[in-house]
């Protein structure tokens, strides 16, 4: 599984073909392990590597960026002015509810997939034809526990229980990947795609202007610059964004905390694949197509003042993320549990108070979750295999969790 073969923590865990193969320097929140960042490298970047998923952020992250930059440079931000290029983009297939068996129909809004033209819309997402009976059970603990069921994940709501779409041609079974996007495009006289090409700089005239890039050919042959009439778009990457940034030439005063990112945070050592999987049974799963997104509740902020200032987060704003994968992870790297994966943001992993106590709240969660009735029912027995039930106080968690810790393939945004 693609989601799942070199993208542990691991240095060793790399694919150079279609992984830049980053490392983080020594992260203290992870006892001073250096972890392996998961980058894809090739046309499409990290989405030849991911999990499938397909789900549109909150509305509120977009209104909360409009405010942050509104200006006459920055204008349409808003959850209205970009829920367009979202549905524009995508075509959702009629889900094969009788092939994925008793009780695992999903629900979703036709209103957030109105284009059915597919030579529009380059993207196919679906719900996959098989899914497994362990969902049924985790929707059923997540409901048990209080944790409403969602009606989809692609409207501007992130709250509650649902299976997710995932970017998969459901005739076919084919993973999309940027191919979909290209042979959408590609009868275009202004496309020119130019492969195995890497970046190098992007060169400004005296007015600190964008003009021209520069990249080398393969094997180092020899560097060539393009120039552009209008403009000059940045899209390498979370890292590789503001590293280009970095190298421009002539040089600018660039935000040092840019810089920390896109210098400090990784290791640069020097593609392209496609998902290719039968089109029928549980290949056809991406493994984790059920999710469930949650808002701490006022009781654990009034326990841990460290973290009320996520209280100030728009009202729509998760706080957390359970990502459903029906097998042992194991010490992967990895998740604080087997079935359980969950990302925080920050400089440095768990450098912050406010980190340290949502990883262990997230981590009983997770505990509450498989000692549900639900889950009792189907358990062959009480022990939890990893860590094990030993593991109780927060210290004891929080050793488990930076002892364990691994990043997913997608860094979070904010």
């Amino acid at each position: 599984m693609c989601d799942v073969i070199n993208t542990g923590a691991d240095a060793l865990d790399v694919n150079p073909l279609n992984d830049w193969g980053f490392q983080t320097v020594p992260q203290k929140g992870a006892n001073n392990r250096r972890v392996h960042f998961t980058r894809g490298k090739g046309l499409g970047g990290t989405t030849q590597k991911n999990f499938m998923l397909y789900q549109r952020p909150n509305a509120d992250a977009f209104d909360l960026w409009e405010n942050a930059t509104a200006s006459a440079d920055s204008p349409g931000w808003s959850w209205k002015d970009v829920f367009p290029y979202f549905t524009k983009s995508a075509v959702l297939s009629t889900p094969k509810t009788g092939a994925r068996g008793p009780g695992k129909s999903p629900s979703w809004n036709p209103a957030a997939y109105p284009e059915s033209d597919t030579s529009k819309a380059p993207l196919p997402i679906s719900f996959p034809s098989f899914t497994y009976d362990y969902t049924v059970t985790l929707r059923q603990a997540f409901n048990d526990l209080g944790y409403p069921n969602a009606s989809d994940f692609n409207s501007g709501t992130l709250n509650g229980v649902s299976y997710a779409t995932s970017t998969i041609n459901l005739a076919t079974g084919h993973r999309s990947t940027s191919q979909s996007f290209l042979d959408n495009a590609r009868s275009r006289s202004n496309l020119h795609v130019i492969t195995l090409a890497l970046v190098k700089r992007v060169n400004l005239d005296k007015q600190l202007n964008a003009v021209s890039v520069s990249y080398t050919e393969p094997f180092g042959a020899g560097e060539v610059t393009i120039s552009a009439k209008r403009e000059i778009i940045l899209s390498a990457g979370a890292f590789q964004s503001p590293q280009l940034h970095i190298f421009m030439s002539p040089s600018v005063e660039i935000n040092p905390l840019i810089f920390a990112v896109a210098n400090a945070l990784v290791t640069l050592p020097p593609g392209f694949f496609d998902y290719v999987f039968q089109n029928g049974g549980a290949l056809t799963n991406p493994t984790a197509d059920m999710l469930s997104w949650q808002k701490l509740n006022s009781t654990f902020f009034s326990e841990n003042p460290s973290a009320r200032a996520m209280q100030d987060y728009p009202e729509g704003w998760p706080h957390l993320e359970y990502l459903g994968i029906p097998a042992y992870v194991g010490d992967y790297g990895n998740a604080a549990l087997s079935n359980i994966q969950f990302a925080l943001s920050g400089r440095s992993f768990y450098s912050l108070p406010v980190a340290l106590v949502v990883a262990v709240e997230a981590y009983r969660k997770v505990r509450r979750i498989f000692n549900t009735a639900p889950f009792k029912a189907v358990r062959i027995n009480s022990d939890e295999f990893y860590p094990g039930y030993e593991h109780e106080s927060d210290a004891e968690i929080l050793e488990v969790i930076r002892n364990s810790l691994m990043t997913v393939q997608n860094p979070p945004s904010g």
